[in-house]
């Protein structure tokens, strides 16, 4: 070990107190460090604080400016700390090899050999660092707050294990898990330790124990929170303890508060489980909102929605008035159309949230859905800067930049999340680009086996579908997947490899059918004009999608809005009893939508849109670009998209398409939606009407080339529900509402709920 490097002396206390003030970001305090240290006359200090300021600021670039005249020790050590801020930590564990072999190796750059060096690098530096760990606490936590970030993790993490029990390190270590973006839980136990460890060597030292307790509480663990409140020194605060200790009532009253609302979720699919007591007793709580959120969105989700309404004005009713106002957007929406919440909350002022993450996220839904993505995204980043361990906050941005076809933008916000949450959105992001194999890389099956089958299947990967499957059925939960439409996409990959490796080829095989397209693509000759009329068509749309199917309104673009019935008579003198028994036949209402939708097409021409989609580029552009007589989308797996189509009045295209469903749903075979009618059906017809045609007159699209025109808002559909599940949870919620069951009787709760807020009476769905 060099010698020079193993006696180096540490830095004065005036710059551990400099590095301290830089890592809390107090600017004034190194200013004033740098005044005494030139009244001193000390100038190596004053430059070094100088560059701590420059840091401090983000002005990088003037740092290294200020250390001209500093000893050479000294300069190299922070030379290594810029080098890791600006090119990377490769680079500052670079310029720390070089302080170490030139015997001017400091603390800062020995923290970066003591996390990522060799076993006689990690030797040096830690000599250097002291056998106290003083220093590196202050050094350590100084290089966290000035960018290292996650390599800021690695090394406190290697310190930590090398100062175990002292006090600074233990400090710090702690600061950095409050507030570094990359926590992991693996960490609190041994910062437990650590403070306990602190804690028996100095036991009137209050500090410790008082940390614990916050570490607990920030780790949802408050029970563990209140013994320890009851183990405090005698010196302790009493008003530090008694702020603790109300802290943890209130984390014990949420976790149960959550445990009441998982266990009404579950008797919700239990219809022998006591559903209307469970509620009732909720609403004698006064909820948080995110509970509440749950609550509404039970009642609301087996279409029992006047119920909702109710249920959301007896949780209400226990706010006060500036909460009720402030909650009523976020429970409305579970109701009512989003534009109408919207417009209702911002007349009455019900846009102001609280410095709650759980509200704003909430807020930035409702400005999502009613359209106003950007003003969402702006409104979580402000709230992601001022709550950086409310991860929801950033997953949400993910999420919504992802639905608005910016996946790759959505990666850079991957940083702001600790390693197991980004994790899981960088398969998000995957899956959304079509990496699906790649994304399947990254995810355990194990821990969402619904997923990972769904990424093979998408990715064309049998074995790895088929192991999923097999495990699944293994847990007695394969039924799910099978049935699934992943499922009937599986049941056609596995048909189509043993047909080829016994030699037959079935064109009518979904991965078959979606191979031709891909080919076919490739070689796609350039169409003429298309011709496709600027009209809009929806069919059968839901009263709560209204507010979505009004944006396709614009000068100059018809909007033909038909009803089920309409839109049958206008298809029926070209299509006849065979679309009737097609609609006879059909397995559900959404079946049924797809076969009117495609018939209306077929007479009127047009853009056929679904009723989630809202519009939000020019109409007209899109279908002045158009090159054919019918417009298809591809989608990340390959299929043939439904929720936008585009064709010329008369198209054969469309024709060839409703023709095959009818006769695959005349054959009965008990295939599922997704085979019968949805996006597998397409893809199959269309690849044999591309075969039978020379010039088939079809442009295709991929889904990523509609971002600037729609935006998605599948979860805004209202999900099938039975009529039992529908009557079991308006009984049971009338029970919990009555005065008997303890919240508000029905006029009395719909009253509250217009009263509350500003939405009035509402206008969107009933049940």
């Amino acid at each position: 070990m060099d010698d020079a490097a193993q006696h180096t002396p540490l830095p004065s206390a005036r710059l551990r107190r400099a590095a301290l003030a830089a890592a809390t970001g107090d600017l004034g305090r190194l200013e004033t460090l740098a005044a005494e240290a030139r009244a001193a006359g000390d100038p190596s200090g004053a430059a070094l604080i100088a560059a701590d300021l420059a840091i401090g600021r983000g002005r990088l670039a003037e740092a290294p400016g200020t250390l001209a005249g500093v000893e050479d020790r000294l300069r190299a050590d922070r030379e290594a700390e810029l080098a890791a801020l600006t090119a990377g930590p490769e680079a500052g564990l670079a310029a720390a090899r070089e302080a170490l072999a030139t015997g001017r190796l400091g603390p800062r750059a020995a923290l970066r050999l003591f996390a990522a060096g060799t076993a006689a690098e990690r030797e040096a530096a830690a000599a250097c660092l002291g056998q106290d760990g003083s220093e590196a606490g202050a050094v350590l936590r100084h290089l966290a707050c000035n960018g290292a970030g996650t390599d800021g993790l690695a090394l406190w993490r290697s310190v930590r294990a090398r100062f175990p029990t002292d006090r600074a390190v233990v400090m710090a270590a702690l600061w950095l898990y409050e507030h570094a973006p990359a926590r992991e839980a693996g960490d609190v136990p041994a910062l437990l330790r650590g403070l306990d460890a602190v804690a028996a060597a100095a036991p009137r030292d209050a500090v410790p124990p008082l940390r614990k307790v916050d570490l607990l509480l920030a780790a949802d663990r408050p029970a563990e929170a209140v013994a320890a409140l009851q183990e405090m020194p005698d010196n302790a605060d009493p008003a530090a303890i008694a702020r603790r200790r109300e802290r943890a009532r209130r984390a014990m009253a949420a976790l149960l508060e959550a445990d009441l609302v998982t266990s009404l979720e579950a008797a919700a699919e239990d219809p022998y489980a006591p559903f209307a007591p469970l509620l009732a007793a909720l609403l004698q709580r006064r909820l948080t909102l995110s509970s509440a959120i749950r609550v509404v969105r039970l009642v609301a989700g087996a279409g029992a929605v006047d119920a909702a309404r109710q249920v959301a004005a007896a949780l209400l009713a226990r706010q006060d008035a500036a909460s009720a106002v402030r909650w009523h957007p976020h429970l409305a929406i579970l109701t009512d159309p989003p534009d109408t919440v919207l417009a209702a909350a911002r007349a009455r002022g019900g846009l102001r949230p609280a410095d709650e993450p759980v509200e704003i996220a909430a807020l930035a839904r409702l400005l999502d859905r009613a359209g106003h993505a950007a003003a969402a995204d702006r409104l979580l980043s402000r709230a992601a800067a001022r709550h950086p361990r409310a991860h929801f906050l950033t997953t949400d941005r993910i999420g919504i930049r992802i639905a608005e076809g910016r996946a790759a933008t959505a990666a850079g916000l991957l940083a702001a999340i600790p390693p197991a949450v980004a994790a899981a959105e960088r398969i998000r992001i995957l899956a959304a680009e079509g990496r699906h194999a790649k994304a399947l890389a990254l995810l355990d099956p194990a821990t969402d086996p619904r997923r990972a089958f769904a990424l093979a299947v998408a990715a064309g990967d049998t074995e790895a579908a088929a192991a999923i499957l097999a495990e699944a059925e293994r847990r007695g939960s394969g039924r799910h997947l099978s049935q699934s439409p992943e499922g009937a996409r599986f049941n056609e990959m596995r048909l189509a490899r043993a047909f080829a490796e016994a030699g037959v080829h079935d064109a009518d095989l979904f991965p078959v059918a979606r191979a031709a397209i891909a080919r076919w693509r490739d070689g796609q000759p350039e169409a003429g004009a298309g011709a496709i009329p600027p009209t809009v068509l929806q069919v059968d749309t839901p009263a709560a999608l209204r507010p979505m199917s009004e944006s396709w309104a614009q000068d100059g673009i018809a909007h033909l809005r038909l009803e089920a019935g309409a839109a049958l008579d206008r298809a029926v003198p070209r299509f006849g009893a065979a679309l009737a028994e097609g609609l006879r036949q059909a397995p559900s209402a959404q079946s049924r939508r797809v076969l009117l939708s495609l018939a209306a097409l077929a007479v009127e021409g047009g853009l056929l849109v679904a009723p989630h989609l809202r519009r939000r580029g020019d109409l007209r552009a899109f279908l002045q670009a158009r090159r054919a007589g019918a417009v298809l989308v591809v989608e990340a797996d390959g299929s043939i998209g439904q929720d936008l189509i585009a064709a010329r009045a008369g198209h054969p295209l469309i024709a060839a398409i409703l023709r095959q469903m009818q006769a695959e749903l005349a054959e009965g075979d008990g295939s599922g939606e997704w085979a019968l009618t949805g996006p597998g059906a397409m893809t199959r017809a269309v690849s044999r009407y591309l075969g039978l045609s020379d010039r088939p007159d079809i442009e295709f699209l991929d889904a990523a080339d509609l971002a600037g025109l729609v935006r998605a808002h599948p979860e805004q559909v209202p999900p099938p529900v039975s009529p039992a599940l529908h009557r079991r949870m308006s009984e049971a919620a009338a029970a919990a509402l009555s005065p008997r069951g303890g919240g508000l009787a029905g006029d009395q709760a719909t009253s509250a709920y217009s009263g509350s807020s500003a939405a009035g009476a509402s206008t969107g769905r009933s049940s």
